[in-house]
């Protein structure tokens, strides 16, 4: 998979095939798991996989929103650069975090307890 993405698309072919034969591994993991019966979905999984995608959404808007496009990023000298990025990533991780603690997630109810 990564020939096939590289030779047209350079880096972006990288991270491309990279991300995607994850996801094909994740897949086949689930797959294997619930066939041998070791893997089963409790009750809320799906409403906690809503709220993930929701704060994703909500975390992809705000950073597409606000990046700027690539002249502008040309343009910067690599201070600027580094300090904006910086700036980014912390935006994102709070719009991101709000966003789960503002539709109700809470870590507490998805730790399983284990008594000793």
């Amino acid at each position: 998979m990564l020939f096939v993405f590289v030779l047209d698309l350079r880096h972006a072919g990288l991270a491309l095939a990279i991300g995607v034969g994850a996801c094909i591994n994740a897949a086949l993991l689930y797959y294997h798991l619930r066939k041998s019966g070791c893997f089963h979905l409790q009750a809320g999984w799906f409403k906690f996989l809503i709220k993930l995608v929701f704060a994703l959404i909500v975390m992809g808007t705000v950073l597409y929103y606000t990046m700027g496009d690539a002249t502008t990023w040309l343009n910067y000298s690599l201070l600027e650069r580094l300090i904006y990025l910086t700036g980014l990533v912390l935006l994102g991780a709070v719009s991101y975090f709000a966003t789960l603690l503002l539709v109700g997630f809470r870590p507490r109810d998805y730790i399983r307890r284990v008594n000793r």
